[in-house]
């Protein structure tokens, strides 16, 4: 795994994630199946970062027997985040930082920061400063109530999904 940011690209993020993180196979799966067609383009790429790896980081989070697993998550998206092209930078600050900062998400955020390396840090303590810095508005107000919906708890010999 070692230089994996610099050898992906755009395109290839959601392959990574399906070849590192087989476990993931059925999600990708009916992701792909939904976008038929579109698999290079970049909405695709978000959805499977979001969707796929962000849910299967979640899972994670919430299991506090599942530390090894959650290590290699955290080094893939460590690269991501400290990755050269700002688009993939972006991908870990808008689709798996973002989304620790809903509500009832404050443990599985506190539990991502033990794990995160300094890109990481670096991606979610942007968005901190971007969820923090403004009166919520309308639409940031419907995006973290549907992130609610996302609520987790961690716990010792959670069920993946």
């Amino acid at each position: 795994m070692t230089g994996l940011s610099d050898e992906l690209t755009l395109d290839q993020i959601p392959r990574a994630v399906l070849a590192q993180f087989p476990l993931t196979a059925p999600t990708y799966e009916k992701l792909r199946k939904r976008y038929e067609g579109e698999e290079d383009e970049p909405w695709f790429v978000r959805a499977v970062v979001y969707d796929v790896l962000g849910r299967y980081l979640d899972s994670l989070l919430s299991d506090l027997d599942a530390e090894v697993e959650l290590r290699r998550v955290m080094e893939f998206v460590e690269r991501l985040a400290g990755h050269p092209d700002i688009r993939v930078r972006g991908l870990v600050a808008t689709e798996i930082a973002y989304p620790l900062f809903g509500p009832g998400r404050e443990e599985l955020l506190q539990r991502a920061r033990i794990f995160a390396g300094p890109a990481t840090r670096e991606r979610v303590d942007e968005q901190e400063r971007l969820v923090s810095s403004a009166r919520p508005g309308l639409a940031q107000r419907i995006t973290l109530a549907l992130l609610g919906l996302r609520k987790v708890r961690v716990r010792r010999g959670a069920k993946r999904r």
